[in-house]
């Protein structure tokens, strides 16, 4: 009956396996992501599509809801209005809001011109169990050449557990995937004239990072006090750390002691 939609079966390899998969098979101009737990609004492909015809942006951005599972809470974050500018000024004119407002962080929320993605071959880490996400999105808007964004929350972000970021599974891997991050975001405010602005923004965002990933090294890796050791002077002695030298991190007392 619904000829338009083709499901494809496959055992479990990962969140950026199948994305990658879905990429290669999908036919139209456009891409965008729905996670198996989350869903959108009834007229967000709608909206979408409107805008599409109006101005042919490379990246149209709406608002989303983040939702409590836990317990039924809601927070939206709407997008700003945004007709078709070039990514030097949404950069110079929105890159804080959207960032505050995790506007730009992972694949949801948006849709693509499949055309940007399949010229540049964009396509999501498939060695990242964390952070690949928001890693595709900065590789996609750094080769985009217009942006739209739409101030509704269309898209139904659900958090299946507590607001609190140590409930989720320690990665090994972590606190490499989140330097590859800041990185990527530190090319992206190369094109920014704020971009001093707006580097502290993202540095003190990643400081919090780090500590997150600490805590949850202490609390749920399950390494021996050895282990705990190494890991800790190995990011000790990292030269990277440098570029947080500066910066004046506001915070409770267990993160500054972290």
């Amino acid at each position: 009956e619904f000829k338009f939609i083709k499901v494809i079966h496959k055992k479990n390899e990962g969140v950026s396996i199948a994305r990658n998969l879905g990429i290669n098979e999908a036919k139209g101009e456009y891409i965008t992501f729905v996670d198996s737990d989350d869903f959108i609004e009834k007229d967000m492909l709608t909206n979408f599509e409107k805008m599409i015809e109006k101005n042919n942006s490379d990246i149209i951005f709406c608002g989303h809801n983040n939702v409590s599972v836990y317990n039924n809470r809601t927070i939206s974050f709407k997008a700003k209005k945004i007709n078709n500018i070039t990514l030097k000024q949404f950069l110079d004119e929105n890159f804080e809001y959207f960032y505050n407002n995790f506007l730009m962080h992972g694949p949801f929320n948006k849709i693509y011109n499949k055309k940007i993605i399949e010229e540049n071959n964009l396509k999501f880490d498939e060695n990242l169990q964390i952070c690949e996400d928001t890693m595709f999105v900065i590789d996609f808007l750094k080769k985009s050449k217009t942006i739209s964004s739409i101030e509704n929350c269309y898209y139904n972000y659900m958090q299946n557990g507590t607001d609190n970021t140590l409930i989720r599974k320690f990665n090994e891997n972590e606190i490499e995937a989140n330097w590859k991050l800041y990185i990527n975001f530190m090319e992206l405010l190369e094109q920014c004239d704020k971009k001093d602005n707006y580097i502290i923004i993202v540095k003190e965002d990643f400081i919090n990072r780090f500590i997150i990933c600490f805590k949850k090294m202490f609390l749920k890796s399950g390494y021996q006090k050895n282990k705990m050791i190494i890991e800790l002077n190995k990011y000790m002695s990292d030269e990277r750390n440098k570029n947080f030298k500066n910066i004046k991190y506001k915070s409770n007392l267990l993160n500054k002691i972290i």
